[in-house]
């Protein structure tokens, strides 16, 4: 045999191995993956998505920019939540349900509460907190049955 047959040879097998790698990447899909931690990267190797089995439950994160969190769903065995976080990492709003009452709380820039809606089992509750973490305004009736705001 010629060197050119020769190559020939050669150039089609490894057409028919480069075939066969093809469909065995496409038959590595698999019906059941179990983990107890998965991470997403970007193309330039930062952590983009996170899905966590913590010790109360699974979560959920999303990061942004330089692998900071900025989002978090979880859920454990008495509540479920959404944690949206600011660029510096503070908690700004938080959404979830605790046992049977859904809340929603809402924070500064430095992550202290300021505004929070509850639905409770005697009604719904709407508080307002000023930057020293007084109450300014709340919808819950005092004694006298007058609402509490101002």
């Amino acid at each position: 045999m010629t060197m050119e047959g020769r190559l020939t040879n050669i150039e089609k097998e490894l057409e028919r191995v480069k075939e066969d790698l093809a469909r065995a990447q496409l038959s590595l899909t698999a019906k059941e993956i179990r983990a107890h931690h998965i991470v997403l990267e970007d193309e330039n190797g930062e952590v983009r998505v996170g899905l966590v089995m913590t010790k109360d439950g699974p979560a959920l994160l999303l990061y942004g920019d330089y692998g900071k969190a900025r989002a978090q769903l979880s859920a454990t065995k008495d509540a479920a939540g959404l944690i949206l976080y600011g660029e510096n990492g503070e908690v700004r709003a938080w959404l979830g349900m605790i046992k049977d009452a859904p809340s929603l709380t809402m924070t500064d820039e430095n992550g202290k509460a300021r505004a929070g809606l509850a639905v409770l089992k005697d009604g719904p509750r709407l508080t307002m907190i000023d930057e020293n973490g007084k109450v300014t305004w709340s919808s819950i009736k005092d004694k006298g049955g007058r609402n509490g705001g101002k």
